[in-house]
């Protein structure tokens, strides 16, 4: 039997029995299936390569409904409105478990289900992401789901999956399941960091003037390069935790996926370089490395992406404690002469093992800002997906937690070299918003280019979400917006969807010291989002030394009439992609949301 809902450790159920080449079905009484999930073909990147073995095994995952996925949002609202009675009253680790836990019966009986087919083993209850985990065999999941398992490639040559175009589910477990996954999920070779490499150092963003105006001079004399000197003194970081005092307990989270190391050296070496104050110089703070989902760490091989995420917060956040989460997930998956690949060459899909490592954690043990350098364009991610991920990104909000993504680099198109139709079938001129910047419960960060008289990047994504409604904070600014366009577009945006991004920072040639080596033209959306991180992870110490709680989710504060001053309001700037432009203009828009923030307005405003 399942022990109580508010466990939140991995509760084995008594399972079938696991019988290689076992002959399918020991009862199935479980009546009319109906299709959950059916897709025309597979992504244009992946090609079927024939049927999976039946002895072949899948780790496969459903997520079960909850009440509390309607309240979500309601909830969310009013502990992280500042006029909201319950504002900062975030909940436990406990509370959450309770808050979302499915009935005893819906779990018992989705497991008896699972039970009642041979090859079928290791059935698992994990309350905090409300799912249940098992693995089959790959003929048990076929009969399992009534779907047709295959080996499909990337068309490039590559990394190999097994999938299925279809599933299906019995009609009285069907009202209770979310999602099953990864059934139907295939990962998209754009799903990467979101940041540029110096091979982007002649576009045409590069060729702007650092500086385009007149401007005082200390920060004529800090920005020759982009450096966090500069930036501190761009965006007026002028605090720095004490460290003759108790710590408050404020921390920062950044996240790396893909094999992306860090080298303690390397950051150690440019926050004495790069401080934001004489005290960061001289002593360093520490940063902690949490391997997650067999992640590993190889300091030999640090990852550009990685070094510039730490780089640019931690000569920021001083003495608060900042934890490097590696993130592994990439699994064993054959090429085309059917030897197995290198990982380097597989995609993974690690979000839902991080965010359930994370919402494992106790109180105290979650920072309360998360840095995540990585994006998808949004229907690359199948739609069911998207919403469990986004589900989750709020659970950690209702703990206390501020997440910031990078809202990715292809502008209008969503990621690079990706094109701009819908992937429904129909093929339809469509513009490509990304994901998980769409998510209502993440705050999304654009970039903006030259240093001081700031514009919007030409390659900073935005638009509006296919697969989110837009929420109620934005309404007032997304509609403003798309009014200033005039009936332009109409019919290639979802005028009704999430509008991305939330904000933005600036993000052209940033410098690095990786491996030992000083460089720059990196830049990106995931240039300036550490930036941001780092921000509220300073104003959260400020709260905190005054006896206020962590701001946690931002959007509705943000958002909210009486901080807009607090705002750089970019209006001039356009990003490309998909033939058309979204333009920067007064107010929120889809290159740079409300605007870049000004660090001592914002914490004032919010401490």
């Amino acid at each position: 039997m399942f022990l109580s809902s508010l466990s939140i450790a991995f509760i084995l159920y008594p399972s079938a029995s696991f019988v290689l080449g076992a002959p399918g079905i020991v009862a199935n009484t479980w009546g009319h299936y109906e299709t959950v999930e059916s897709i025309d073909q597979s992504p244009s990147e992946w090609t079927f390569r024939g049927p999976a073995s039946d002895d072949d095994i899948l780790s496969l995952r459903i997520v079960v409904k909850s009440e509390a996925d309607q309240e979500l949002a309601t909830k969310l609202t009013a502990i992280s409105s500042p006029e909201s009675p319950e504002y900062g009253y975030h909940l436990s680790q406990e509370q959450l478990a309770t808050f979302v836990a499915p009935k005893d019966e819906t779990v018992e009986l989705i497991a008896s289900w699972l039970s009642s087919f041979n090859g079928i083993s290791d059935i698992a209850f994990i309350n905090h992401t409300s799912s249940i985990s098992f693995l089959s065999t790959v003929k048990a999941a076929n009969q399992l789901l009534k779907s047709k398992f295959g080996v499909f490639q990337m068309t490039k040559g590559g990394a190999a999956v097994t999938r299925s175009l279809q599933y299906s589910l019995p009609e009285n477990i069907r009202q209770h399941v979310a999602l099953v996954h990864p059934v139907t999920y295939f990962p998209t070779p754009q799903s990467r960091n979101v940041f540029w490499s110096s091979k982007r150092s002649a576009s045409e963003i590069d060729k702007r003037p650092i500086i385009s105006r007149d401007v005082s001079p200390e920060v004529l004399a800090a920005c020759n390069t982009i450096t966090p000197t500069c930036i501190a003194a761009f965006y007026n970081i002028t605090y720095t935790p004490p460290t003759n005092t108790t710590a408050s307990g404020s921390s920062l989270g950044v996240v790396g996926f893909l094999e992306q190391y860090i080298n303690h050296t390397d950051i150690t070496s440019f926050v004495r370089k790069y401080g934001n104050s004489p005290e960061t110089r001289a002593n360093p703070g520490s940063f902690t490395v949490e391997l997650v989902n067999n992640g590993t760490n190889n300091e030999s091989s640090a990852g550009i992406e990685a070094t510039l995420d730490m780089e640019f917060s931690m000569p920021f956040t001083g003495s608060l404690p900042v934890v490097y989460y590696s993130v592994g997930g990439r699994p064993p998956t054959l090429g085309q002469d059917g030897q197995e690949l290198p990982l380097n060459q597989s995609y993974a899909e690690p979000y839902l093992e991080w965010l359930q490592y994370m919402l494992a954690k106790p109180d105290g043990a979650i920072p309360q800002v998360i840095s995540i350098s990585y994006t998808d364009t949004e229907q690359t991610v199948p739609r069911d997906y998207a919403v469990h991920v986004c589900d989750l990104f709020g659970r950690l909000a209702l703990r206390g937690v501020s997440i910031i993504d990078a809202s990715g680099d292809g502008g209008v198109a969503g990621q690079d070299d990706v094109p701009c139709v819908s992937n429904d079938g129909q093929s339809r001129a469509n513009f490509l918003p990304t994901f998980p910047a769409s998510c209502p419960w993440v705050t999304s960060i654009g970039s903006t280019s030259v240093i001081i008289d700031e514009q919007g990047s030409s390659f900073s994504s935005g638009g509006f979400s296919n697969y989110f409604a837009v929420p109620d904070y934005q309404r007032n600014a997304t509609e403003s917006y798309i009014k200033t366009l005039n009936g332009q577009y109409e019919g290639l945006y979802n005028a009704s969807g999430r509008g991305i991004p939330d904000v933005a920072v600036y993000g052209s040639r940033y410098e690095t010291e990786n491996n030992n080596v000083t460089s720059g033209h990196h830049s990106g959306t995931s240039a300036g989002t550490p930036v941001f991180a780092s921000m509220i992870a300073l104003i959260n110490d400020i709260r905190l030394r005054n006896g206020k709680p962590v701001l946690g989710w931002l959007n509705p504060t943000l958002y909210s009439e009486s901080i807009q001053d607090v705002w750089n309001d970019i209006r001039a700037g356009v990003s490309y992609g998909c033939d058309a432009s979204w333009n920067a203009s007064v107010g929120w828009d889809a290159v740079t949301g409300l605007g870049s923030p000004d660090f001592q307005r914002l914490a004032t405003a919010l401490s």
